[in-house]
């Protein structure tokens, strides 16, 4: 069957959303997801999201909480991702590691506790 992407990842947010998932999370992974599609990482794209649904009904990944910065300094930082979607926990660190280098000129960030990332 083929889809298109705009369809691949309002299928993928809607049926994370129907699991628990926070829209602005469910967004967040709905997109990289299709991004990993689209670059050809199909085993990284939507090849790999029965495996997503069963981490989250095995609670490996958790739906509930969020992420949570645990150190920072003006140019860096440590995430606690709380066990939540890679994807989502990597682009939030990606934010922060930028809004900190576009102040101080280097940003670093690092993260525990979070899942795998496309």
């Amino acid at each position: 069957m083929k889809i298109s992407v705009e369809n691949e990842a309002k299928l993928i947010e809607e049926i994370l959303i129907a699991y628990d998932v926070k829209e602005n999370e469910a967004k967040i992974v709905a997109d990289v997801i299709t991004d990993g599609d689209l670059k050809g990482f199909s085993t990284h794209g939507l090849g790999r999201f029965p495996q997503y649904i069963q981490s989250i009904n095995q609670g490996f990944i958790k739906t509930e909480g969020d992420i949570e910065i645990e150190k920072e300094t003006v140019a860096t930082a440590l995430i606690n991702g709380n066990h939540k979607f890679g994807h989502y926990v990597t682009v939030k660190a990606m934010d922060l590691a930028v809004k900190k280098a576009s102040e101080t000129g280097v940003g670093i960030v690092g993260i525990h506790d979070s899942n795998h990332y496309g």
